[in-house]
């Protein structure tokens, strides 16, 4: 957590150099945000726009949990 302020605000930078090279049409430069998920072994990415939605489907592996009616 005492890196929690310093480490949005490198985030947010990044961020706004993104949205610059993409309005000036240059190549995109790309971040992972990833999990490790030591069950199914394995790092899934996290794209910002799917973060926090609740919905059990992993935009990166394209699978979506089961749905239990027991």
């Amino acid at each position: 957590h005492k890196y929690r302020k310093e480490n949005a605000e490198a985030d947010r930078i990044e961020r706004a150099k993104a949205e610059d090279r993409k309005k000036k049409g240059l190549p995109m430069e790309y971040l992972c945000k990833s999990l490790y998920w030591p069950e199914k072994g394995a790092f899934f990415s996290l794209p910002h726009d799917k973060l926090g939605l609740g919905n059990g489907f992993c935009s990166s592996c394209q699978q979506k949990e089961p749905d239990c009616d027991e």
